[in-house]
């Protein structure tokens, strides 16, 4: 099963341009286990966002309007925006853990919102959720680097401090 969103996401960005044929067929399945499958891999519901988000880089239009099309603009957002904002019990964010992931889910909304003149209504209401997701994102993928970098530090430190005592 995971191999197939990372696929959509491939071509999505290495084909813009050249798969305005596909984007409805990937964003219908992606979506549909999205909304309707009982999912138990964190992982690969970030993935199945991720469709999303690649597809709304790829063409936000187009986007916008298979997911009017189908209904779908309602539930997407909801699922994405409860994904963003929840967490495990000892706080840690559950979804979107990996640098690639959140750095996709931002630039995703980024493109919403460099559309405002052409969203609709579901999409125009929300733009201070959209505004406040994409907040977090930035502010989670923040944290995530002076994690790396604080780990990267102490590695270092602790390899020249064995490197002093040999």
């Amino acid at each position: 099963m995971i191999p197939g969103p990372r696929l959509m996401e491939c071509i999505l960005l290495n084909c813009r341009g050249h798969v305005d044929q596909y984007l409805e067929p990937f964003l219908l399945l992606a979506v549909g286990k999205l909304t309707n499958a009982k999912i138990e891999k964190n992982i690969f519901m970030d993935l199945l966002v991720q469709v999303v988000a690649n597809a709304l880089y790829y063409n936000p239009v187009l986007t916008i309007q298979v997911l009017q099309k189908h209904g779908l603009i309602q539930p997407v957002f909801t699922k994405w925006f409860q994904m963003i904002w929840q967490t495990t019990k000892k706080g840690n964010v559950q979804h979107f853990r990996r640098e690639n992931d959140k750095k996709i889910c931002i630039i995703g909304l980024a493109t919403i919102l460099h559309q405002t003149s052409q969203l609709p209504p579901e999409l125009s209401g929300s733009l201070g959720q959209i505004i406040q997701g994409t907040v977090k994102l930035c502010s989670d993928l923040k944290e995530l680097r002076d994690n790396k970098e604080t780990a990267l530090a102490d590695e270092s430190g602790s390899s020249s401090e064995e490197e002093e005592e040999g």
